[in-house]
């Protein structure tokens, strides 16, 4: 690596989306410097990655800090960018985030953004889901980065959405758990059996921004990457579980209106969540985008939900049994 080889700045680094970026990276045979930023530099997530070269720069990217962020990305080729809706649960703050991400990124001459985007329910379902806070805020920032490039010839937007989590199925809306008077695995979730999930290791998300980096030609700015290990049904998944675990499994679906674990979450988020599923049920995921060759530039395959749970079978075997 020399001080020619392109700088990639990831926003989020020490996070899932970010560190499987940066380890996306560095299983290249391309040579890349990395910066990374942080609120803290002094955490030792922070400085562990320090020890392995990237330049962690202390940035708190929020509305009037316009400048200091424009001198964090200055310098850099790419710049990966996300939000968190769930840090503040607001709309208006995360798209003001984002957006002050895009901006900040054209000024400072950054040649490709790549954003952790979403589709839109509104539009996927036509006005039917309108609720989706986390969801539209990423959707209207991918829109607002994709409409700048259109203007800004030098600019280069890629939008990488990620799939649904494998890693929630160790808690939250998927609760797995043993019956011990039973034997049986019980699935408590408020999502239909059929419902048809795009299941992501979040470990292996940064192998799309990689291919967004580095397949150009396959993807053009403007391009959409759509982010899973594998298209499957939840019941599927949940008997692929059993099969691997030795259990017998059952499925019990609860009405999203009266699922307890919404409840912990501010009032007005609370109608996003208890639609999400049946949107997606209804309508997709993705909506009606081509996700067919979604595997076809990638460093490696991503993983399969079967090939999660045998990777980290000790730890749902624990978890099932609390």
């Amino acid at each position: 690596m020399t001080s020619s080889s392109r700088l990639i700045a990831i926003v989020g680094i020490t996070g899932s989306q970010g560190g499987s970026v940066f380890r996306a990276l560095q299983e290249s045979s391309l040579p890349y410097r990395i910066r990374g930023f942080t609120r803290d530099t002094t955490k030792p997530s922070s400085q562990a990655l320090s020890k392995q070269g990237v330049e962690m720069v202390q940035l708190d990217i929020v509305p009037g800090k316009e400048k200091e962020v424009t001198e964090a990305f200055r310098g850099a080729d790419v710049v990966f960018g996300m939000t968190n809706f769930w840090d503040g649960f607001s709309l208006e703050k995360e798209i003001a985030q984002g957006k002050l991400m895009v901006d900040s990124a054209i000024s400072a001459g950054v040649s490709l953004f790549i954003f952790s985007g979403l589709e839109s329910p509104t539009k996927v379902s036509r006005g039917k889901y309108s609720n989706n806070l986390p969801l539209e805020g990423k959707a209207a920032v991918a829109e607002y980065a994709l409409s700048k490039a259109k203007t800004s010839p030098s600019f280069k937007v890629k939008i990488v959405q990620p799939g649904i989590y494998a890693q929630n199925f160790l808690g939250g809306r998927f609760d797995l758990k043993l019956d011990k008077d039973t034997g049986k695995v019980i699935l408590t979730t408020d999502a239909a059996e059929e419902m048809v999930m795009p299941i992501l290791d979040v470990e292996d998300y940064g192998l799309w921004v990689r291919a967004a980096i580095e397949e150009e030609e396959a993807y053009p700015s403007g391009s959409s990457l759509y982010t899973f290990g594998e298209q499957i049904a939840i019941g599927v998944m949940l008997k692929q579980f059993g099969a691997l675990l030795g259990y017998e499994t059952v499925f019990n679906h609860v009405d999203p209106k009266v699922a307890p674990w919404y409840n912990f979450f501010p009032a007005h988020v609370q109608p996003s969540l208890r639609e999400r599923f049946a949107q997606v049920a209804e309508f997709g995921y993705f909506g009606k985008c081509d996700t067919s060759r979604t595997h076809d530039h990638l460093a490696r395959k991503p993983l399969t939900w079967r090939q999660y749970v045998e990777k980290h079978k000790a730890t749902f075997d624990a978890l099932i049994k609390k």
